[in-house]
């Protein structure tokens, strides 16, 4: 990485020229993920990402670690 010299916090990847300011998100994003979507299979390599793609294209929403519900139930009664 190097950095910005007009805009201080902001970093350009040397692999890719995106510019970043968490370099170690960032880079995590060149190698293979370990987070798989259950429902289209879509890897992701940061957790918060598998979990907004959740949200936004299969309309769940995490509760807990591993229990997923869907965001369109006004209560667990309506499993």
């Amino acid at each position: 990485f190097r950095s910005d010299p007009f805009t201080p916090g902001l970093f350009h990847c040397l692999l890719c020229g995106k510019g970043v300011r968490n370099k170690h998100n960032h880079f995590r994003t060149h190698f293979p993920g370990d987070h798989r979507c259950w429902q289209c299979g879509v890897v992701y390599c940061r957790l918060d990402k598998l979990k907004s793609h959740l949200r936004s294209v299969h309309n769940v929403e995490c509760i807990q670690r591993t229990q997923w519900v869907p965001l369109n139930l006004n209560s667990v009664s309506d499993w």
